[in-house]
């Protein structure tokens, strides 16, 4: 995560959405100075909101109470108001042709809409998930250039992913405790 987040500029505009790895990495952002911090999720709004260093903006819309984290119309809008420099958009689901997913056409909606407003994208996304699909199908893996993911993603997947000239960073710490 440091060595992704570490090219960002202070006052920068970084993107997190929902996810238990983005909450815990939204911890990490206390190190930087300056940054706006762009999200939909509640958890990771409080944590940043703790940050004297930063600031937080909460997208608005309807509450998911399972997810605690916003979706739907009034998050799009609102969505569209930003330029986001970094988005780091966490997927449920990575299959064995690379196709991105996530576990609802909300998510799904929220992150399409982020794609089209951030300059650049990295994808979060535990090993364990890999070789899994989620509910709802967003795409394919080469919508970010950067995926930052756990240790023990296994080998087949890190050559296709190379092979793409896809970066590929990965870390212990953020996705202990992670599902």
């Amino acid at each position: 995560f440091r060595r992704v987040l570490f090219r960002s500029k202070d006052r920068d505009v970084v993107m997190l959405t929902n996810g238990p790895v983005n909450a815990r990495f939204a911890s990490l952002l206390g190190e930087r100075n300056g940054l706006t911090v762009l999200t939909n999720d509640v958890s990771i709004a409080l944590r940043i909101s703790l940050q004297d260093s930063n600031r937080v903006v909460l997208l608005g819309g309807d509450m998911d109470k399972t997810e605690k984290a916003l979706f739907g119309s009034i998050t799009l809008a609102n969505l569209k108001r930003f330029y986001v420099n970094l988005l780091f958009i966490e997927v449920d689901g990575v299959n064995e042709d690379l196709q991105l997913s996530v576990s609802s056409q909300e998510k799904a909606d929220l992150i399409t809409g982020a794609l089209e407003v951030a300059k650049e994208t990295v994808i979060i996304c535990p090993a364990n998930h890999f070789s899994k699909n989620a509910f709802y199908r967003l795409g394919d893996i080469q919508i970010a250039r950067k995926i930052i993911t756990n240790t023990n993603i296994n080998d087949s997947y890190k050559s296709r992913i190379f092979a793409l000239n896809i970066s590929l960073y990965t870390t212990v710490a953020a996705f202990e405790g992670s599902k």
